[in-house]
């Protein structure tokens, strides 16, 4: 448990970009890049990188995550998200 608040405070202290929903490419494609660059500098373990990326989803990205996404893909990899 250590070791996954651990995880969580340098996932945040690195300040990850949140993603609105937006539909535009750019903001899509930059949040990724984001989240993928923040994974690999931290050396994040895989059973955590959606559960901590999909805390940076906001407004209509949430409201996907909570009711579409999530039912979907429980315990998926950030590779099937």
């Amino acid at each position: 448990m250590d070791d996954d608040r651990d995880a969580a405070l340098v996932f945040y202290g690195m300040q990850p970009l949140l993603f609105d929903g937006t539909r535009r490419t750019v903001s899509l494609t930059g949040w990724l890049y984001d989240m993928e660059s923040i994974f690999r500098i931290s050396h994040m373990e895989a059973r955590l990188q959606v559960l901590l990326a999909t805390r940076c989803l906001a407004v209509e990205a949430r409201m996907w995550w909570t009711t579409i996404g999530e039912p979907a893909m429980p315990g998926e990899t950030w590779a099937d998200f």
